[in-house]
């Protein structure tokens, strides 16, 4: 994109800078948090009415976990398999579950214990976890329970959000060619999994459906609040507008508010109206509302079109206070490329020293900043420079390796000549624990071949990627 020093050549080009990519980044994605790696998937004890019932029947949680379920009569079946989901134990309430279907025992269990069982595989974020939970909905269907608005909505929203849209889509029909009532947190999961794709069209028909549907508590709230953001990737930010004034009106919640008047500014972005921008941000400051670091991150974008640093200094401080970790790592990192294509890294590095105060106070803020400037030192052949930034990162142990930064300093030393510095480096990734992206095999085969010697294993690729042309997270339209 042809750009002078002060901002964009064009309005074209002013639109672009707000749409969402056609191609998903090459950068490599904020690592997902692991789970936690027990098969407790609650930090405190088990709650003391749990421990209390056990009690008074002479049981321990050890002696519940051990008990095999399907040589129990039905009343002590229920008992215990409540006391395992109560109690937390992820791995075995599933495993109980799962030997309950194969003994065909499964009908047993109250529509609650079906509930229970999708709430506490969500929680938990286990590999695997929606297919559970899809099989969860599917056993209790079988057994003759209505799909009950907790499993539908929590697997419609789980759907939409990993961007599983070939599986969004044939719950839908199932859910239709059922005639099952569906509640409004379907509608928007399906909404949100339809504008991803920029199937906005079909949207907005599932949204008119949605307010139509009699007896959807909430649905004129919830539904409007993702279809504004739908209104505003479409671009129409005159709907996008529309339906917000009408949804503030009977709003309480002004964190809501804040998300609302973000798709507005979105929408205005899109469309390279950066006046109703800068309009509507006046228009939030006065009704007391306070920006996120999303507000900002659009700011910053306006800022870095226009082309003015004071401004865009200025509002990229404010979104590192605001605390949303992802969106503080997405505008980071596009501030940093902004000073790194027009050659001023000195100016990426002064503000990388906000963005760590940032991370001190919060930290699951994402590494990819840190990447973005090891990649751009390393291609320069900067390596005492890289080194700097990666020291920085690493500093008393306050961030943990991450594997993109590990393979771009190993490129770097292999251009350096130092060759026991990249195999030390990654002896200390694997005695830390960290696997290797499968993307090393896009990088010099000898650093494959270190990584071997150090006895370092490469996580696999995921076996269930998300669908269609537009896999990328939408949040990142502002910022592209």
């Amino acid at each position: 994109m042809q750009r002078s020093r002060r901002g964009y050549a064009d309005q074209a080009s002013v639109a672009q800078a707000f749409s969402p990519p056609t191609e998903p980044s090459k950068m490599i994605r904020q690592k997902r948090q692991k789970p936690m790696p027990l098969n407790r998937i609650q930090l405190r004890d088990i709650p003391a009415h749990t421990r209390e019932m056990a009690k008074k029947k002479g049981l321990s949680i050890t002696s519940l976990l051990q008990t095999d379920l399907t040589e129990l009569n039905v009343p002590q079946m229920r008992f215990v398999y409540r006391m395992i989901v109560e109690a937390g134990y992820v791995v075995q309430a599933w495993n109980a579950y799962y030997r309950l279907c194969q003994k065909q025992m499964i009908h047993h269990l109250d529509i609650e214990d079906h509930i229970a069982t999708i709430i506490l595989l969500k929680k938990a974020h286990l590999p695997g976890t929606v297919e559970k939970m899809s099989l969860v909905l599917k056993a209790a269907k079988d057994v003759g329970f209505p799909p009950s608005s907790a499993l539908t909505s929590t697997l419609g929203l789980e759907y939409a959000r990993l961007n599983w849209h070939a599986d969004m889509d044939e719950f839908w029909k199932s859910l239709q060619r059922d005639s099952v009532r569906k509640s409004d947190y379907v509608y928007i999961a399906m909404i949100s999994s339809l504008y991803k794709r920029r199937k906005f069209r079909e949207a907005e028909e599932i949204y008119f459906e949605a307010k139509r549907s009699s007896g959807i508590r909430g649905a004129r709230h919830r539904v409007d609040r993702v279809m504004v953001e739908c209104y505003a990737r479409w671009p129409r930010p005159d709907k996008a507008r529309e339906i917000f004034e009408r949804w503030k009106k009977s709003e309480p919640n002004g964190h809501n508010l804040t998300k609302g008047y973000n798709s507005i500014l979105t929408a205005y972005g899109i469309t390279g109206d950066l006046d109703s921008i800068l309009k509507t941000f006046q228009q939030m400051i006065d009704s007391g509302l306070t920006p996120d670091a999303r507000t900002y991150g659009i700011l910053c974008t306006v800022q870095m079109i226009q082309g003015n640093e004071p401004k865009l200094v200025e509002y990229f401080r404010m979104a590192c206070r605001s605390g949303a970790s992802g969106t503080i790592g997405r505008v980071a990192t596009d501030v940093f490329r902004y000073f790194l294509k027009r050659n001023e890294p000195e100016k990426a590095l002064y503000l990388l020293s906000v963005y760590k105060m940032a991370r001190n106070q919060n930290s699951r803020l994402p590494f990819l900043p840190y990447v973005t400037l090891i990649q751009h030192f390393v291609s320069k052949g900067q390596i005492s420079a890289a080194r700097n930034v990666f020291n920085n990162a690493h500093a008393g142990q306050a961030i943990r390796l991450h594997e993109e930064s590990v393979l771009e300093m190993c490129t770097g030393f292999l251009r350096e000549g130092s060759e026991q510095e990249g195999k030390n480096l990654l002896r200390e990734a694997n005695a830390l624990g960290l696997l290797l992206s499968p993307r090393i095999d896009n990088y010099d085969p000898r650093i494959k071949q270190w990584a071997e010697e150090a006895g370092l294993r490469v996580r696999k690729s995921s076996t269930r990627p998300a669908t269609g042309p537009h896999t990328i997270n939408v949040k990142r339209a502002e910022f592209s």
